[in-house]
């Protein structure tokens, strides 16, 4: 049949060949909704992180220290590729 590569969203030529117009334009359809979705998804993710870290904060001052060591490993190596990013973009 053919498949949609997960990362690009690309559809592999295999796919177009078995397809139909009418449901390649559907499918064409649906990659662009997922794109958008997909975006509004980042956009509501980097507009609320601040509220996001706050509530993390009141968590991390409740959590054992086994409870929360693992996440805090997880959040640091997250906001080390965010500063990063931010200071390419110019934004630090």
């Amino acid at each position: 049949m053919g498949s949609i590569n997960r990362a690009t969203l690309a559809i592999s030529d295999k796919l177009r060949s078995n397809c139909t117009p009418a449901e390649l334009k559907e499918i064409e359809g649906w990659v662009l909704r997922y794109r958008a979705v997909d975006g509004l998804k980042r956009q509501h993710a980097a507009l609320t992180l601040p509220e996001q870290m706050a509530a993390a904060i009141h968590w991390f001052e409740n959590a054992s220290p086994e409870e929360a060591r693992p996440v805090a490993d997880d959040i640091l190596t997250t906001m080390a590729m965010l500063r990063r990013v931010l200071n390419l973009r110019g934004l630090l």
